[in-house]
């Protein structure tokens, strides 16, 4: 049975979903960010007679999913899923592998790498360029992100919503935007979401394509990297491509594990 979860059902959710915390980390971070009473996010969660199974969130029109068990009510999830119709949906790799051929709506793949910042004297000390976002940059961030080719199976399609995502984490402080500015535009940026008590994920890194291999990337990166450090949180992120994950190896970044998402139509 699946059934929508209440702040009573908190304790049990995150105890199971801590089994694996570093890959649960956005499970875990909007549970605690924003609980159970969002118009944004929903938590469900499926049992049986032997007790949860499986966990599913929904964030705006993202869903993630999480079982421990990859073999087992997969078909109650997916039909749920079915019925959701999410634009997104993400979940470590083996959950989707068992996933996909139950899904009636077509999608795209990206498969992705999970790793763990372990080595912070590898980061760069001179970030003197990068600035921390506030409310009147959301709109500009979102517009750009827009138009980066490698974030259109992971983001919102609608201006509007990529936004409201991003106002929304700077006002609830759930995460940090930073960015590199020329000219007026915004040429690179990198933001902190899922934030636990001891860890957090980057994301939306990205530089425009005509100012890439310059550094850029490092100088944000390094910078949310050493932000959350102060703050007592491991950075963690997700990468998909070998000149990604030079750069943060090169950072001090290692593989933790797999991670996959679906997104948009197959015939795009």
């Amino acid at each position: 049975m699946i059934e929508k979860a209440q702040t009573i059902n908190e304790s049990a959710i995150l105890e199971y979903c801590r089994k694996e915390p570093e890959l649960n980390i956005f499970l875990i971070g909007d549970i605690l960010n924003y609980g159970f009473d969002q118009p944004f996010q929903e938590i469900y969660m499926a049992s049986d007679q032997g007790g949860l199974y499986a966990v599913i969130l929904r964030y705006y029109r993202n869903h993630i999913v999480y079982t421990q068990d990859e073999k087992h009510g997969l078909e109650e999830v997916a039909d749920f899923l079915n019925m959701q119709k999410p634009e997104v949906l993400s979940a470590k790799r083996e959950i989707i592998d068992r996933l996909l051929p139950k899904l009636t709506s077509p999608h795209t793949r990206r498969d992705m790498l999970f790793s763990r910042l372990l080595d912070s004297s590898k980061l760069l000390a001179e970030t003197g360029e990068v600035q921390k976002a506030h409310m009147e940059e959301a709109k500009h961030i979102a517009e750009v992100m827009g138009e980066i080719d490698e974030f259109k199976v992971l983001y919102a399609d609608i201006l509007e919503e990529r936004a409201g995502q991003i106002e929304n984490r700077i006002l609830s402080g759930e995460g940090v935007h930073l960015f590199i500015r020329r000219n007026d535009e915004i040429i690179a940026h990198a933001n902190s979401t899922a934030e636990t008590t001891d860890s957090g994920i980057i994301a939306g890194v990205f530089t425009i394509p005509s100012v890439r291999r310059q550094g850029y990337a490092k100088k944000v990166v390094s910078a949310l990297c050493s932000d959350m450090l102060s703050r007592g949180k491991t950075p963690c992120l997700f990468y998909d491509n070998e000149q990604a994950g030079a750069l943060y190896n090169m950072l001090g970044f290692q593989l933790s594990g797999y991670w996959s998402v679906l997104g948009g139509n197959e015939d795009e």
